[in-house]
C-alpha cells in the first residue's frame, strides 16, 4: 500500500488529497508493523548469528539484487519526486528554488 500510493503520488503529481492521506496512513501502519517485526526478532539475533543457516548465499544474492533495483528505481524517479517536493514546499511558504 505504501509503495503503491507513493507511485500514484508521483504519477498524479499530487501534494494533497485522498491519495496523500492514504500514503500517510499506510506509512504509519508500515512503520508499526516493521517495528514489531524487528523487535520480535531482536532477541533471537545473537543466536542466529552464531549458526549458519542453509541458503545464505541465495538470500544474500536476493538482498543484493533488491538493493541495486531499489537504488536504480530511486535514481530514476528522483526528478519527479523533486518536482513534487518543490510544489509541496511552495504550498507551505518555503522557497522552491
Amino acid at each position: 500500500m505504501l509503495f503503491g500510493t507513493g507511485v500514484a503520488l508521483l504519477a498524479l503529481g499530487q501534494t494533497s488529497g485522498t491519495v496523500v492521506g492514504l500514503h500517510k496512513a499506510s506509512f504509519i501502519v508500515w512503520f508499526g508493523a516493521t517495528c514489531m517485526h524487528v523487535l520480535g526478532h531482536a532477541l533471537k539475533l545473537p543466536r542466529d548469528l552464531r549458526t549458519r543457516a542453509p541458503g545464505v548465499a541465495l538470500r544474500l544474492s536476493v538482498v543484493a539484487v533488491t538493493i541495486v533495483a531499489g537504488a536504480f528505481l530511486a535514481t530514476a524517479t528522483l526528478p519527479a519526486a523533486d518536482r513534487l517536493q518543490d510544489r509541496a514546499s511552495v504550498q507551505i511558504g518555503l522557497d522552491a528554488a
